[in-house]
């Protein structure tokens, strides 16, 4: 997966982070993230995890960037479920992955 985003050459960096963390948020409410159908679903959630902690991971200073990574990294733990929890607990780490990226989002905003 890999993860493209295009911008305007006027954009200042904190645009820049705000859209980043818009489109991130848009795509984990995509059926195809937010709707847990089976085993798969889990593992493509996993790598857009990684996607997002590679796209985020050297936009703010390291030391505030760790609180948010931690929100991240948490988010796979609900990953790790009991047999006929499944949806609930992929509802719960996509969930979380919007909320972190909404605080990022937010940190952002009111930082850079």
């Amino acid at each position: 997966m890999e993860i493209v985003f295009d911008y305007p050459e006027n954009m200042t960096k904190s645009q820049a982070l705000v859209r980043r963390s818009n489109k991130l948020i848009s795509w984990l409410k995509r059926d195809e993230y937010a709707i847990y159908v089976d085993e798969n679903s889990v593992v493509e959630l996993k790598k857009l995890i990684k996607c997002i902690i590679r796209a985020l991971e050297q936009s703010i200073n390291p030391e505030d960037w760790r609180e948010f990574l931690l929100l991240f990294q948490e988010s796979r733990k609900y990953l790790i479920f009991e047999q006929g929890r499944d949806p609930e607990m992929y509802a719960e780490a996509v969930n979380a992955l919007i909320s972190g990226l909404e605080s990022y989002r937010g940190y952002v905003e009111d930082n850079l």
